[in-house]
């Protein structure tokens, strides 16, 4: 539900956020922690700075500027919100509680206060990040708070809560999900494939980027065999592929690939080339890169099998898509960025190398506390035990599910 600004406002409890001005998948994220927050403090969301930057070239010659990108005119936000302040960069909130935090990739948050004497347990959960925040009573009778942060991270990495809560912010996640036209192009379009696997490969930045300098990632020196080599460990060649990725489907690299799969289908020709999806798209209230974005992962994650890239949020957030639906679906991965000890990968997948409640303390990973944060997603996102289908289920009957 969204309110409108009112000259009672300041009587109402309000939360102030910034969203992570980045790409699409990022700024989800970003969405996801600012609902969550409002949603366990009992707040009206108010978010500033949730625009997205544009990256396809736009024609200004006759001075006709494109419309801002928000994602939040994409999704059923479930808590109250305003959009007073959404494409402000920053704002100033006389009277509020300054809550000056360290990013939310470096920082967890307990609630209730009382979870941050949980010992043992909550230091297994932080996995060695610094910076544990609570709402002291001040800030929880607060008319006004207003976080500054960097809001980078996955939500289900960064509430440390009861089972109570957990369970409802799973639930809450749910309902935060695409809106009804969205969600049915999906559909339309992933059963115009039929019965597919899929993969995201992301290249682009990633084979030039500092990451990939730092040998920290492998996505410069990959090749499409090594691919192919882990994708026949779990995918079927006679089945149809459809392939997400940010590279050119004329790279050498996709070659291998096309030669082992029968048909290799590049989802976004696809869905500008078909001529039935490109009917679906132009049909949307949007047609814009965002909306490529959402329709690319909500097909994807429809798949029977999907395997994507670490370090993408784009990937993760697919893998989130297909958790919450199936409880007990697989992460996969099409290649494993280190060769080294202790991790283990095998089949796409990786291995559990030590003991621990969490996820992130079984699976260990060369990277820095933070990363762990952003670079994948966790089963923690959708591991409430209700009863799971044996196969991934539309999307519409996802949204049925959910509203």
């Amino acid at each position: 539900m969204v309110i409108a600004s009112s000259p009672e406002k300041r009587i109402m409890r309000r939360l102030f956020i910034p969203g992570y001005y980045c790409g699409f998948s990022n700024n989800k994220m970003s969405l996801d922690i600012a609902v969550t927050l409002a949603y366990l403090t009992g707040r009206i969301l108010v978010p500033y700075r949730f625009r997205l930057p544009r990256i396809a070239p736009t024609d200004l010659r006759r001075g006709n500027w494109p419309e801002p990108l928000s994602i939040l005119d994409l999704y059923e936000i479930p808590v109250t919100w305003s959009g007073e302040y959404l494409l402000k960069t920053w704002i100033s909130v006389p009277g509020a509680i300054d809550c000056e935090w360290q990013p939310v990739f470096d920082s967890v948050f307990c609630f209730p206060a009382n979870l941050a004497n949980d010992g043992t347990r909550l230091q297994d959960f932080r996995n060695e990040r610094q910076y544990v925040y609570t709402f002291d009573d001040r800030q929880n009778e607060a008319p006004d708070i207003h976080i500054h942060a960097h809001t980078l991270g996955h939500y289900s990495h960064f509430f440390y809560l009861d089972e109570e809560r957990r369970r409802a912010v799973v639930d809450l996640m749910k309902r935060l999900h695409p809106k009804r036209p969205y969600l049915d192009a999906a559909n339309r379009i992933a059963a115009s494939l039929g019965r597919f696997n899929a993969i995201h490969v992301r290249r682009g930045d990633f084979v030039s980027n500092d990451l990939a300098k730092r040998k920290i990632s492998r996505a410069a020196s990959i090749t499409g065999e090594e691919v192919v080599t882990n994708l026949a460990s779990c995918m079927r060649s006679d089945e149809p592929l459809v392939v997400c990725t940010d590279g050119s489907p004329q790279d050498e690299f996709f070659a291998p690939i096309g030669k082992h799969f029968r048909e290799v289908i590049f989802l976004n020709q696809h869905m500008r080339k078909n001529a039935e999806s490109a009917k679906v798209i132009s049909d949307l209230p949007r047609d814009d890169e965002a909306v490529e974005a959402l329709l690319t992962q909500m097909v994807a994650s429809t798949a029977q099998t999907f395997a994507g890239t670490l370090f993408s949020t784009f990937t993760a957030l697919i893998h989130r898509l297909r958790g919450l639906v199936n409880p007990e679906s697989h992460f996969l991965y099409c290649y494993n960025d280190f060769l080294s000890a202790p991790v283990r990968f095998e089949h796409c997948e990786f291995l559990p190398v030590a003991d621990g409640p969490y996820t992130w303390n079984r699976l260990r990973y060369p990277v820095s506390p933070g990363a762990y944060s952003w670079f994948r997603d966790w089963p923690e996102a959708f591991s409430v035990p209700p009863s799971a289908p044996d196969e991934i289920r539309p999307l519409s009957k996802l949204a049925s599910s959910i509203s």
